[in-house]
This record gives C-alpha cells, structure tokens and sequence, in this order.
C-alpha cells in the first residue's frame, strides 16, 4: 500500500470516527449529554411504554414524538459543544468570518440580529423586498373579508403588527435601509383606516429609556412587550371602554441578568445582559383554565403550546388571540385586561375556533418578518 492511499485511509477513517463516536458514545453510556439544564430534558422518555401506541395511534402523537426527540438531541448531543465550539474557532478565529451569516448577523456594540435565512427578515427590514401591487390587493380582499364576516357575528377584528427588532434597533444594524416604505408600513398606508392595523411599535417612542429587545435574542423583553401591549389596548379601548388597561405606574421592576439568548445560542457564544422583569403593584386577577380546543394533526409544535385560557373578573369581554412567540411576554399583561382571554399559538384565521367562541374581540398578533401570512385568505 503506497503512502498516498494509506493517508486516504487514514482520512476516511478519521472522518467516521468523528461521525459516529457521538453515538455510539450515547448509546453505550459512555458520553455524558452536555445539558446544562437536565431538568428540562426529562420529559422525552425513550420507553417503549410511552410511545408503543403510536404505531396505531394519531399524526399528533407521532408529531409529538418528532418534536421531543428534536428537543431532546438538540440539547443533549453528545460532544456537540466540542463540536460546535472548534466549528466556530476555525470559522471566526482562523478565517475571520462570520459562522453562520445567514442565521446571524452581528451588528454594532455586541447587538445580534437574525439572519436571512429565516423569510429574508433583514431585505424585509430595510425595505429592499417589499410587497407588490397585487400582493398588497390580495391582502386588502382578505382582510375585508374577515372583517365583513366579522361584523356579520359583531366581532372587532385588529391585526397588530410586532416590529422586527432590525427596525426598533436599526442604527446598530450594519446595513443602509432603503427609501421604501417596509411591508407593514405598506399595509398601514393601504388599509390602516378600514382594517384596525395596528403598529405595536408606534408607542416606543415616548416610552421607556431601558432596552425594549434583547441583544442577545431575537425578541422583545418585558418592557417592550408591555409598550406593545399598551399600544394595542389603547386601541381596543376606543370600542370598549371597559377594558383594564396596566398602567405605567402599576409596574414594579426587578433587574436580573437574561442569559438564554436565541441568537447566541446559535453561535454557541456565553452572553449575559441585563433587563428588567415587571411585575403588578395590584393583586392579580387572572385564573388559569383548562384546555378545551383540539390541537390540529398538523400542528408543528408540542401540544401543550397550542391553548391558553384564563379568566378574571374584571370585565365581561372574552377575547381571542392568534398570535406568536412576540405574544408570550405580552400575555402576562393581557390576561389581566380582558374578562376572558384565549390565546392560539398560531397564525391561521381558524373560523372553527372562532364560532366556538365567539368573542367581543379578535387580535391576530404577527411579527413584522411573518406578515405574508395575510396573503393566505
């Protein structure tokens, strides 16, 4: 055997090793999983008891199980913060470049933002993709469909728009925006007056001095969902008075140091900041209720995140919210306006959900780099 194939031998070998000694690490017990949180992993269970049924059970159980065992390696992979950490060292120390530009972006003074690769959200924040004239009328006819049927069953309708963080922050994003008006700012001009569109960003101006994004992560905190929230009750209340709206000096502050940041886990880089978490001066209200909706087949996410439902008794209004993940520092605050509140971790406008409701008040919450999601009628 001639050098030359020995030392291909010797890579391909190399290479295997590197490949599967993960698992076959886990499965012999001999790699410890390198959560940092165990306790948040012991949920996915690996015994056959658990999961036998799903050989003649529904889409959902074995979308669950999909979905768990994602989680489950994903934070339990054997060797992946070796593997992840030399994958960055060459990348960013050796070669000078980004790791992953297409799922982070690094900005100014330490702020990261999410990359393209998630619905091009940076070309959609400075406004170089935008709408087009017909995409802009298939939304207008949605939209005046919704709200046509809407009043048919006397239901207030509000789509209320999350601002991306790349426009809230964008002198520390390394990009120029364009002179263009962005996609909510062309839905606002269209159909602001006849749709109730509702920009949650337009109250950050006269707002709090503290940070309203994380740095670290791609959503908002607790002060900039509070001014969101603000903004859309504010909203509401021109129809009903009666809602309760938080005010500023309801809020007490307590600092502590946010460490889970979305955008830095994905570079695998330690980051503390601080914020603040806020919390009522007045006894809360708000009860939690049980599930009663049925979690579509298709739903791509665990079950458990698909409904919540509280109830105060503060008002007789019953509102119903399909929203996102901008929506979960917002919920604190708006279970504790509303006599009734429901909310959907999803985007569909579901006409099941809402006859079986039937609500005074429907918010559909959307984050500025999902808003195509109005052109699906």
């Amino acid at each position: 055997m001639n050098s030359q194939n020995l030392y291909r031998y010797a890579l391909i070998g190399t290479f295997l090793i590197m490949i599967w000694s993960p698992l076959i690490g886990l499965l012999f017990g001999e790699i410890q999983t390198e959560s940092k949180h165990p306790d948040r992993v012991t949920g996915f269970n690996f015994s056959t008891e658990k999961y036998a049924a799903t050989a003649y059970g529904s889409y959902r159980m074995l979308m669950d199980f999909k979905n768990e065992s994602d989680q489950y390696f994903s934070k339990n992979f054997p060797l992946r913060t070796k593997l992840v950490s030399l994958f960055l060292y060459i990348k960013s120390d050796l070669f000078g470049s980004n790791p992953l530009p297409e799922k982070v972006v690094e900005g100014r003074n330490g702020w990261l933002f999410l990359g393209n690769e998630d619905g091009d959200v940076i070309k959609e924040s400075v406004a170089m993709e935008v709408f087009t004239n017909s995409e802009l009328t298939q939304i207008e006819r949605n939209l005046e469909r919704r709200h046509h049927w809407l009043d048919s069953l006397q239901i207030k309708y509000y789509v209320a728009i999350a601002p991306n963080k790349h426009n809230v922050y964008a002198e520390q994003l390394p990009i120029v925006r364009n002179t263009r008006n962005t996609k909510p700012e062309q839905i606002e001009n269209l159909l602001q007056q006849q749709a109730n569109i509702v920009d949650l960003k337009s109250g950050f101006g006269s707002g709090s001095q503290n940070l309203l994004y994380y740095k670290s992560d791609t959503h908002w905190n607790e002060e900039g969902a509070y001014l969101g929230y603000s903004t859309l009750v504010k909203e509401i209340k021109t129809d009903f008075p009666e809602v309760f709206l938080i005010q500023p000096a309801h809020l007490i502050r307590n600092q502590y140091q946010f460490t889970t940041g979305d955008l830095a886990r994905m570079l695998s880089l330690p980051y503390s900041e601080s914020h603040f978490s806020l919390e009522f001066s007045f006894e809360k209200s708000a009860q939690l209720l049980p599930d009663q909706l049925t979690v579509p087949d298709n739903y791509k996410r665990l079950a458990d995140a698909y409904e919540s439902r509280h109830r105060t008794d503060r008002n007789p209004l019953k509102i119903l919210v399909f929203g996102d993940s901008f929506f979960i520092n917002m919920k604190k605050f708006m279970i504790e306006s509303f006599g009734e509140t429901i909310i959907i971790n999803a985007y569909k406008f579901d006409k099941e959900i809402i006859l079986k409701e039937r609500p005074d008040v429907i918010v559909h919450e959307i984050v500025e780099r999902n808003i195509d999601v109005l052109l699906v009628p």
